[in-house]
């Protein structure tokens, strides 16, 4: 017969391991998604730069 105690106090744990898991998920989600972000700026800046000194010469 299962122990309806032990269940009570383990999946409490398992659900927090899970949101844990999904927290850290978001985090690396969120820092790749930042990371192009930033990349994606700086192109954007990089070629506005550049075709500025072509309009100048």
């Amino acid at each position: 017969m299962i122990d309806i105690r032990t269940i009570e106090i383990v999946t409490p744990d398992i659900q927090r391991q899970a949101l844990i898991e999904s927290n850290n998920k978001l985090k690396n989600l969120s820092f790749v998604l930042v990371l192009f972000i930033g990349i994606g700026a700086v192109a954007f800046c990089l070629n506005y730069l550049n075709q500025q000194r072509s309009k100048e010469k």
